[in-house]
């Protein structure tokens, strides 16, 4: 009797084991490997042809949370670490972008490829109005690239960890903002998602996360 109690717990405890291997959530780390950013987008190649874009785009089924910022004060021109969080909110699961270098991905010219995916993420300041963004990284994926598409069932959240930097990229953008530091800026993280399939591209709306705020300062 002793010996099929044994055997009970150590299967339940095997069960609860996988079951939170499974939960786990998958995470794509940015801060620990050379990014590659390029300016590139889908829009601006064509595959196959003449593209063609979707007339009615729609908000993809997805939550994007910006679960945090490595500080919540900064002085102008510092790093920083951001992290969102994505949700698939469908009942289908979703094949998300996941890998940084886009020349990993990206077809060649005698390439029999014919898709390529791109996820933009980055950081606004609603203040600005979307003047300006910050910490933007693109990611692509293909399915006929393995390892370059992260499966998010229904219900499951995937991770994404970022760095940046807060540079004001214009002369306009400097005029506007150093007279007004310091001060508190709400901070959102924007995503973008674009699918190509052979010359049809599916671009989404952007989607907006919640807000954090942060404090700015100028360089001293």
């Amino acid at each position: 009797m002793r010996a099929k109690k044994y055997i009970v717990a150590v299967c339940l405890g095997l069960g609860l084991s996988i079951s939170a291997l499974a939960q786990k959530e998958a995470l794509l780390d940015l801060t620990k490997q050379r990014i590659i950013r390029r300016n590139e987008s889908i829009s601006g190649s064509v595959i196959g042809g003449t593209n063609h874009r979707n007339s009615r785009p729609t908000a993809p089924p997805l939550k994007l949370s910006l679960v945090s910022l490595d500080k919540q004060q900064y002085e102008l021109g510092e790093q920083f670490i951001y992290e969102v969080s994505i949700e698939n909110i469908s009942n289908q699961p979703l094949l998300l972008p996941w890998e940084p270098d886009r020349g990993k991905v990206a077809p060649g010219p005698t390439s029999a490829q014919s898709s390529l995916n791109q996820m933009s993420l980055s950081l606004v300041i609603e203040e600005l109005e979307g003047d300006a963004i910050f910490g933007a990284q693109n990611i692509y994926g293909s399915d006929s690239v393995p390892g370059s598409l992260q499966k998010l069932l229904p219900g499951r959240k995937v991770r994404i960890r970022i760095p940046g930097g807060w540079y004001l990229g214009t002369q306009d953008l400097q005029k506007r903002v150093l007279p007004l530091l310091p001060r508190q800026f709400t901070v959102k993280a924007k995503l973008e998602l674009e699918y190509q399939n052979k010359s049809v591209i599916e671009q989404y709306t952007p989607l907006f996360s919640d807000s954090l705020l942060v404090e700015m300062k100028k360089r001293t």
